[in-house]
């Protein structure tokens, strides 16, 4: 894709159009309130002359009525309208933040979805404030940051991630797109959850047999030929009110069971239909991408829309609602067994759009999942997709970057694992970026599995699982060590190491807990076990004597080393990796730079 105008003057521009329409409707709004107040005193000061003085016709109080209702309505609409725009003033300067770097903590954190268990995600910095998900995430339904978190939590297979590439890149540029969803979802609290959905979509089927139905229809032309010659005086009133009594017992049977069809479907249609306004807009969309038409495929059965499907359960719902609460129209309902009639007709509407359901939701969480990560890719149009290769375990990467660390303080560096070196032990002093390093090749791992585009020049990877272990603490509640939290770790990896997917290991400071000794002993066993399962990856160390472990490895290792300078009595740390062991440390610089004299 190649962008002809910068991404934050794209977004600039449109903000301030949207902030002027923001202006405009909200004078609208304050114009129509008064409008509607006015109008409302003319009417009452009508009513007045007509009920106590006659000296207006009554005809004339319908001009007030109905000029009201005129307002009533299109004000609705400049309400909505104002609304939706709020919330694309709201999109625009949360992207246009994300674009200053300002991003961190004003977004979806998605802290609910990190778990204590999961290999990479605290390590990685997955989830929570300044997170990946956070830089990413622009979804507002729950079900589509439920989906970007799935996708962040668990690689996908080769094929997968090329599709999820293919859509990403056509939706780039479209920023409509990404406007609209954003918009169009109010309270997401109102969208329904895909899991509460698909259990009333699987409850048992309710079916009337062929002779209730012939029941109902007899009954409900006996009673209302009873009541019209009644009213007749045709009829003697014992009579119908036999009739009548026999035709509520039926009616009480008949709804008995029916009765689990109407239970939860006012609930399941007010969530269905938060969905209907963003189906819609789905349905608009063309694409070319096999993800994407596969996805919009879901939301059209037989040339019958979702959006259309949910306006007709919705509309079966208030005639059922009405049958039971409109005080005008429950004897009708009653003598037409109205709430037995309905309950068939929604039970019917289950049967057909039931098995679809859950894909109607999912394509839209997977849509704002997919525009989600095509918005940071159109944000930073240098970023690239990794190419993904069959045979490993391979990670080769040029001028790779953080994403999560603002473009003009990111240090980028080349890497290459699994061709030439299926080890990599970093050494260096403290501060000089290794444990950055890690979560560098970490986290644009799981982006490039996720299907997003990455900082870096070049990525060519093979599938993989991922394992880190960075990020540890002690806990007193558990009472648990930090050692014995990384030998935890350790393990784990070594127990969920196999040779396909292979594990791609990120250590940071192997077993500090430690003495040097039997560190050097235990990690150099740890390695061996990791590469004889088919793994490969990273570790850092202040030790230089593990990396003496390379040496050993019979050319599966190297070792590399982050360096600083000193000028003067200031550290200076330029985070670029180069071969080889480092020479020194700096230790006592940083002390003697925080005032201690030593």
């Amino acid at each position: 894709m190649t962008q002809t105008t910068a991404p934050l003057d794209v977004y600039s521009d449109r903000l301030a159009f949207r902030q002027r329409l923001e202006r405009s409707l909200s004078r609208r709004d304050k114009t129509l309130s008064l409008l509607r107040l006015v109008v409302f005193l003319i009417g009452a000061i009508l009513f007045t002359e007509i009920v106590g003085h006659r000296r207006v016709e009554l005809p004339w109080l319908l001009l007030p009525m109905l000029a009201f209702a005129g307002l009533v309505g299109l004000h609705s609409r400049v309400l909505r309208s104002l609304a939706q725009t709020r919330r694309a003033v709201e999109f625009y300067g949360k992207v246009i933040g994300r674009l200053n770097d300002d991003w961190m903590g004003k977004g979806f954190s998605g802290q609910e979805y990190l778990e204590t268990k999961h290999p990479c995600a605290d390590d990685l910095d997955l989830f929570g404030k300044g997170s990946l998900f956070e830089l990413l995430c622009t979804a507002k339904t729950r079900v589509g940051q439920e989906t970007l978190a799935a996708w962040l939590l668990e690689p996908a297979d080769r094929e997968t991630v090329l599709d999820r590439q293919k859509a990403v890149d056509e939706l780039r540029d479209r920023l409509d797109l990404r406007e609209d969803l954003a918009k169009l979802v109010g309270d997401p609290s109102e969208f329904a959850d895909p899991k509460q959905l698909a259990v009333w979509t699987v409850k048992p089927p309710v079916f009337l047999r062929p002779f209730e139905r012939l029941a109902m229809l007899m009954l409900s032309a006996v009673s209302i030929l009873a009541v019209v010659m009644a009213l007749q005086q045709r009829f003697h009133p014992l009579f119908l009110m036999l009739v009548l009594v026999v035709h509520y017992f039926c009616l009480r049977t008949l709804k008995k069971r029916t009765q689990p069809i109407a239970q939860g479907v006012s609930e399941v249609c007010r969530g269905l239909k938060s969905y209907s306004e963003v189906l819609r807009r789905l349905e608009r969309e063309k694409c070319e991408s096999p993800l994407l038409r596969d996805l919009l495929a879901r939301l059209v059965r037989e040339e019958v829309r979702a959006s259309s499907q949910i306006r007709r359960l919705d509309q079966w719902v208030k005639l059922l609602e009405d049958g039971e609460k409109n005080m005008v129209f429950i004897p009708f309902a009653f003598l037409l067994f109205w709430p037995v009639h309905v309950s068939c007709l929604i039970e019917r509407w289950r049967q057909t759009n039931g098995p679809y359901i859950v894909g109607w939701i999912r394509s839209v969480g997977e849509m704002e999942a997919l525009c989600s990560l095509a918005g940071v890719a159109f944000e930073r149009p240098d970023d690239t997709f990794p190419e993904i290769v069959e045979t490993g375990p391979v990670f080769e990467a040029q001028a790779i970057g953080h994403p999560l660390i603002p473009d003009k303080k990111c240090v980028r560096n080349d890497v290459a694992l699994g061709d030439k070196a299926r080890l990599l032990i970093i050494s260096g002093s403290n501060m000089s970026g290794k444990s950055t390093f890690l979560r560098t090749v970490g986290s644009s791992a799981v982006l490039a599995f996720a299907g997003g585009a990455v900082r870096a020049k070049k990525l060519r990877l093979s599938t993989m699982q991922i394992a880190a272990s960075i990020q540890l603490r002690d806990s007193i509640q558990r009472g648990v060590s930090r050692f014995y939290v990384e030998i935890t770790r350790i393990r784990d990896m070594l127990e969920g190491a196999k040779p396909y997917p292979p594990l791609l290991f990120l250590v940071d400071e192997i077993f500090q807990g430690t003495n040097s000794y039997d560190r050097r002993v235990a990690a150099e066993a740890i390695v061996r076990k990791l590469l004889e399962k088919g793994a490969f990856g990273l570790i850092t160390t202040h030790d230089l004597a593990l990396a003496r472990i390379v040496d050993t490895l019979e050319g599966l290792g190297e070792n590399v080393h982050f360096e600083d300078t000193v000028v003067g009595e200031e550290l200076h740390f330029d985070y670029k990796l180069r071969p080889g062991v480092v020479a020194k440390g700096n230790a006592l610089h940083l002390l003697r730079s925080i005032g201690l004299d030593l």
